[in-house]
C-alpha cells in the first residue's frame, strides 16, 4: 500500500530508505545490498528507532534489535 510506506531523514541528514507504518508502530527497513555487513550499517536504525530490519545481498542475521535479511528472501515473503 504506497500510502503506508514513506522514506525518513534525521536532522542530521541521516536516512531510512523505507519507514512502513504498521499500527500502531513503524517499520524501518534499510537497504545494503552488499557481501558484507558490519554494526556500523545498522547505526541509525537502532540509534533512531531501536529496532528494524536491514536488508542485505547474502547475510541473514535473525538476533539482535536490527534483523539482516538477504533482499530476495525479504522480497519472497512479501509475495502473497
Amino acid at each position: 500500500m504506497p500510502q503506508a510506506l514513506f522514506y525518513w531523514r534525521s536532522a542530521s541528514g541521516k536516512e531510512i530508505d523505507f519507514l512502513i507504518r504498521r499500527a500502531p508502530a513503524k517499520l524501518p527497513v534499510e537497504l545494503k545490498y552488499r557481501q558484507s555487513i558490519t554494526g556500523r550499517d545498522t547505526h541509525v536504525i537502532r540509534q533512531s528507532f531501536g529496532s528494524g530490519i536491514l536488508l542485505s545481498r547474502t547475510t541473514l542475521a535473525r538476533t539482535g534489535p536490527v534483523r539482516i535479511v538477504p533482499a530476495a528472501l525479504f522480497l519472497w515473503l512479501q509475495e502473497e
